[in-house]
């Protein structure tokens, strides 16, 4: 019945009326073609640590007199995120009318909020790092299609990572691997720009989530961002990923434990022994990351170098003094020393 007053109205002059079978209003063709869709977010920026909730907004609305609700509440929602460097879309979730599917990696964690028949917002639980990123709610209502952008930062860290074998030993999957094993990722030129705005430098290049290497300087010089230049980001480039070899930047970010020092009786400990005595005290030694992301988000330091589950030993401090060697924060490193014959306490990890 509904398609027959549409085409009558397209060869008649006369004025179609729409009643719907209750007392409603009449609405004419005309007042019904004037509706447009229109989406919205309240916010296109929404940040959130490893492990939390959030919610990605998004709203839609018409634009002209409301139509009758039958004609206009049975929309198609789609969330897909956008992956980075091919800028090809990813499925999150996908509704029509009340019901909803969520995707692979989302299923389980993602649904929409509901608050009310319009808000289609994203809730997002328990959110990995791997949510960063650029996510995209279109709405689909009969021929209209209207998209809004929402940007979805995963508070974190930034840090080097570098071969126990030395300077510039990791080819491209070699450093993704190694972030994985810290239970980290590669972080993507954004956050290391970002890192960089906060102060970070480190003058050995790191291969990046797009394959691109670089690096952050603060005070160029010599060896270090060519003398005389601007500080920024120094850019290799797309590197050969089947030959180049140079170091990594890992992501990381909060994770649902603690770190804290241990030795035996102020002993030091062989490598071996430190991580059978995290064992003994029910925790695991703690990684790299575990480390960096104590440092930078809760403000853990501690004057004491202690192995790490690489191999290496390492300390961190959030205030810098004369008497712990430093003269800035940061993470500093003792290197890689003799697992058998060198003996330090311990850093380890707790969940809980």
């Amino acid at each position: 019945m509904l398609l027959a007053l549409l085409l009558c109205s397209a060869v008649s002059t006369a004025t179609v009326v729409f009643k719907q079978e209750s007392d409603s209003p009449l609405f004419t063709y005309d007042e019904i073609s004037n509706i447009h869709l229109e989406v919205q977010a309240d916010s296109t920026n929404v940040s959130t640590l490893r492990g939390g909730n959030v919610v990605l907004p998004c709203r839609y609305t018409y634009k002209g007199r409301e139509g009758p609700s039958s004609v206009r509440d049975l929309v198609r929602v789609q969330w897909t995120k956008v992956l980075s460097p091919s800028w090809q879309e990813e499925g999150v979730l996908a509704a029509l009318g009340q019901h909803e599917r969520a995707y692979s990696a989302y299923t389980g964690r993602a649904s929409l909020r509901r608050q009310d028949r319009r808000d289609v917002s994203l809730e997002l639980q328990e959110v990995t790092i791997e949510d960063d990123g650029l996510y995209k709610c279109e709405v689909i209502d009969g021929l209209e299609e209207k998209t809004v952008e929402v940007e979805l930062t995963v508070k974190g860290v930034v840090y080097p990572h570098q071969s126990p074998s030395g300077r510039y030993r990791l080819s491209l999957d070699q450093a993704q691997e190694a972030c994985d094993s810290q239970e980290s990722k590669l972080a993507t030129p954004k956050q290391l720009q970002a890192a960089w705005a906060s102060g970070f430098e480190w003058c050995n290049a790191g291969w990046l989530s797009d394959a691109s290497v670089g690096y952050p300087v603060q005070a160029s010089r010599g060896p270090c961002g060519g003398e005389g230049q601007e500080p920024g980001i120094r850019s290799y480039g797309y590197p050969d990923k089947s030959t180049a070899m140079f170091d990594a930047f890992c992501f990381s970010s909060t994770f649902p434990g603690q770190i804290y020092y241990l030795s035996l009786n102020g002993k030091g400990l062989s490598f071996i022994q430190a991580k059978e005595a995290c064992f003994h005290d029910g925790a695991i030694i703690a990684k790299v990351s575990h480390m960096y992301a104590a440092w930078a988000l809760e403000g853990y330091e501690r004057c004491d170098g202690g192995w790490l589950a690489d191999g290496s030993v390492r300390y961190a401090m959030s205030v810098p003094r004369s008497n712990c060697g430093v003269d800035e924060p940061g993470v500093r490193s003792f290197g890689y020393p003799s697992p058998t014959n060198a003996t330090f306490g311990v850093y380890c990890y707790k969940s809980t």
